[in-house]
């Protein structure tokens, strides 16, 4: 009953959501250096945090690292954003951050490619404005947590799955029996 009052509470607000992501920001901070250091870095499945300085939208998310992302089989980005999910270049997706987070699963090549393939099914899916897994609608971290868990049943098992917040893929490269690593941050901000 709870969840439904929230969902219904969100959707009340999402033309508001959409108004505000679209609202004016500054240019991003990423140099040249830092996005061929990550270029070099870069594997399928990776997960990828930013931050932008400007995003009205990034006032209301709790941690740091506001928006989450994953790398495609194909060396792209495929992200949950305001239009759905979509596929970006890497490197225009970099230059278009301030910061950036890079983890990598400890789990084995094989999972993190599989899961990297998982990430091209949900482009073209239909954004999550009530952040809810019960739905076909995506939200940012909620598709990196749906690429790999279609493998691992227990990924990210010790966390709310149905809150899964951008800054929490961060919290777990530090977590003893963590599925996560930290590979680099570049933090400009």
């Amino acid at each position: 009953m709870l969840r439904t009052i929230k969902r219904f509470i969100l959707n009340l607000f999402t033309p508001i959501q959409k108004m505000m992501q679209k609202l004016g920001k500054a240019e991003p901070l990423m140099t040249r250096n830092q996005v061929d250091e990550i270029l070099h870095l870069a594997k399928q499945g990776d997960i990828l945090l930013s931050y932008e300085t400007q995003r009205f939208t990034s006032n209301f998310i709790k941690g740091y690292y506001k928006h989450a992302a994953i790398i495609s089989s194909k060396m792209t980005v495929v992200e949950a954003v305001g239009s759905g999910v979509r596929e970006v270049d890497l490197e225009e997706w970099l230059f278009d951050k301030d910061s950036v987070c890079l983890i990598r699963s400890k789990y084995d090549f094989l999972t993190a490619k599989e899961a990297a393939a998982n990430a091209i099914y949900y482009i073209g899916k239909p954004y999550d404005y009530s952040f809810s897994l019960v739905d076909e609608r995506v939200y940012c971290s909620e598709l990196i947590y749906l690429c790999y868990s279609k493998i691992k049943k227990d990924f990210l098992s010790n966390i709310d799955h149905e809150n899964i917040l951008p800054n929490e893929y961060y919290e777990q490269c530090f977590e003893a029996d963590s599925q996560l690593m930290l590979i680099k941050q570049f933090k400009n901000v």
